[in-house]
C-alpha cells in the first residue's frame, strides 16, 4: 500500500512540473507562472501572488486609485497643518508659549481673559480691559499708568480744512453735518478724494484721518429751476423742403436762444447746419421751402435763416416777436473740463423741453458728411440724445452755454444711445465771430 500512495505522488508531481497552462497552483511559492493573472486589481497574480503592475495615485490622495493601499504620507513643509499634496488636516494647533497664536502657524487660537478682574490676561499677562474716560493717564478702575493719545480729524471742502478736531483715542470723531450749496446737497464725508468710501462715524478713532464733504446735485430742483426760468430760451426748429426727387420732406432739430435784439424784436438762436441744409439747398433751387421755429409754449414763428456752415456744423437762425418775454442763454467762458457735470436740452423723437445730464467723457473728432464736416476735436459726453436733438443745448450747472449739441452714437448691434457729441463753447463763439453774429 505504501508502495502505490509514493508511485501517485511521484506521477502528480511529474505532471505537474510539466504543466505549461497559465495559473499552475504553486503552494510553496518556489515555481512562477508563465502568464499572470490579475482579475481581482490587486496588483498581483492571482495564483503565485507575485506583483505584476505598480500602484498610482493621480488624484493626489496618497492611495493607489486601483487597491486603494496607502502609496506616500502627507507632508507639511510650509507649516500650515495641512497637506502639501492632498491639502488633509495633518495637525491641530498647539499653544505651548500661552501668547493665544499657534506656534506652528501663529494663527490666533485664543483670546485674553481676566477672571480675576486685574485687567491683566489670566495666560499672557497682556493688560486688558483698561479704560481712561476722563484722560487723565489713568485707568478708572485699578489706576493703572495709561498713555493718552490724540488724534487730528481734517474736514476738507473744496481741497481746502475748514475744520479741525482732536480727538482722544478710541473716541468717535464729530459728524459735522453741512449745509447744501447751491444745487448741490451735502451727502457726508468720504475718506478720499474720489468719494468712492463713505466714512463711518461710528468706529472709533486710533489714526489721524482726513475726510472730504460730498455733495451730490439735487436733480429735481435743478430740473425744476430750469424749467420755471431757462425754459423759454429753448426753441425747436422745423422746415419742410421739396428734394429733387420731386418729393416734399420735412425735418426737426433743436436749437437755443442766444440773442435779443430790441430794436427790430429779434431772437436769434443757435442750431446745426444739418439741421437747416436741406431747407437751403431747396431754397437756392427754388423749390418749396419753409423754415419756422417753435417756442416751448408752442407758439411758431416764421424764421429765416442768417448763416450757415458745415466745417462748425452751426447755422444761426432769426425771428422776430412783438412781446419780448423769452429769455436768450449767456454763454459761459470756457470749454468744459474732462468729467464736467453737463446738461443737454433739446426735442428728441420731437419731445419738447427734454431734459437729460451727464459728464463729459472726452474730447475727439467726429467728421460725420458734407452737412457735418467738422475737423477740430468736440466734446463728447454721456447725455442721453436721440433724433432731433440736434441743435439742442448743452449747458454747465450755471445755466450758461458751454457747447451746441450735435450728433450721436450709438451701439452697432442694440441701436441703445452709447454717448453725444457737442460743439464746444469756444468753437461756437470763433463761428460767431467769423459770421458777425456775436
Amino acid at each position: 500500500m505504501k508502495k502505490r500512495w509514493t508511485k501517485i505522488a511521484a506521477l502528480a508531481l511529474a505532471l505537474c512540473a510539466g504543466l505549461t497552462a497559465t495559473g499552475c497552483l504553486d503552494l510553496g511559492g518556489s515555481k512562477s507562472c508563465k502568464e499572470c493573472v490579475d482579475e481581482d486589481a490587486d496588483h498581483r497574480c492571482d495564483a503565485c501572488y507575485k506583483r505584476v503592475t505598480d500602484c498610482t495615485d493621480e488624484d493626489d490622495d496618497h492611495r493607489c486609485e486601483t487597491c486603494g493601499t496607502a502609496v506616500s504620507v502627507c507632508i507639511d513643509a510650509d507649516h500650515n497643518h495641512y497637506c502639501d499634496i492632498c491639502n488633509t488636516r495633518t495637525s491641530g494647533c498647539t499653544d505651548a508659549t500661552g501668547d493665544h497664536h499657534c506656534d506652528v502657524c501663529s494663527l490666533e487660537i485664543s483670546y485674553c481673559l481676566d477672571v480675576d478682574d486685574n485687567h491683566r490676561c489670566d495666560v499672557c499677562n497682556r493688560r486688558v480691559g483698561c479704560e481712561d474716560v476722563d484722560h487723565d493717564g489713568h485707568c478708572d478702575d485699578c489706576t493703572e499708568e495709561m498713555a493718552v493719545s490724540t488724534y487730528t480729524v481734517n474736514y476738507y471742502v473744496d481741497g481746502e480744512v475748514v475744520r479741525t478736531e482732536t480727538v482722544y483715542s478710541g473716541e468717535k470723531a464729530p459728524t459735522a453735518p453741512r449745509e447744501a450749496d447751491g444745487f448741490y446737497q451735502f451727502v457726508g464725508w468720504a475718506t478720499n478724494e474720489n468719494y468712492t468710501n463713505m466714512y463711518d462715524f461710528t468706529r472709533p478713532v486710533y489714526s489721524n484721518v482726513n475726510l472730504y464733504a460730498y455733495y451730490q446735485l439735487d436733480y429735481a430742483a435743478f430740473t425744476n429751476e430750469l424749467t420755471v426760468n431757462y425754459m423759454d430760451g429753448i426753441v425747436s426748429v422745423h422746415t419742410i423742403f421739396k428734394d429733387t426727387d420731386g418729393l416734399t420732406y420735412s425735418s426737426l432739430g433743436s436749437g437755443v436762444l442766444y440773442k435779443y435784439v430790441e430794436s427790430t424784436n429779434t431772437y436769434y438762436l443757435l442750431t446745426n447746419n444739418h439741421v437747416v441744409h436741406k431747407y437751403r439747398v431747396a431754397k437756392l433751387a427754388g423749390r418749396r421751402n419753409e423754415l419756422t421755429v417753435r417756442d416751448c409754449f408752442d407758439t411758431e414763428y416764421a424764421a429765416t435763416l442768417v448763416c450757415t456752415d458745415a466745417e462748425y456744423d452751426l447755422a444761426v437762425v432769426k425771428f422776430t416777436k412783438d412781446e419780448h418775454d423769452l429769455t436768450p442763454f449767456e454763454f459761459a467762458t470756457s470749454n468744459p473740463t474732462i468729467g464736467q457735470e453737463i446738461v443737454a436740452v433739446g426735442a428728441p423723437y420731437g419731445q419738447k423741453n427734454a431734459i437729460t445730464y451727464g459728464k463729459v467723457v472726452q474730447y475727439g473728432g467726429c467728421n460725420i458728411d458734407e452737412m457735418s464736416s467738422i475737423d477740430f476735436h468736440c466734446v463728447q459726453h454721456d447725455a442721453w440724445m436721440a433724433t432731433g436733438s440736434s441743435g439742442g443745448l448743452m449747458m454747465d450747472l450755471d445755466f450758461k452755454i458751454i457747447g451746441v449739441n450735435f450728433a450721436i452714437n450709438v451701439h452697432p448691434t442694440t441701436g441703445e444711445h452709447t454717448y453725444s457729441w457737442a460743439v464746444p463753447l469756444l468753437k461756437v463763439k470763433e463761428y460767431l465771430t467769423v459770421n458777425n453774429q456775436l
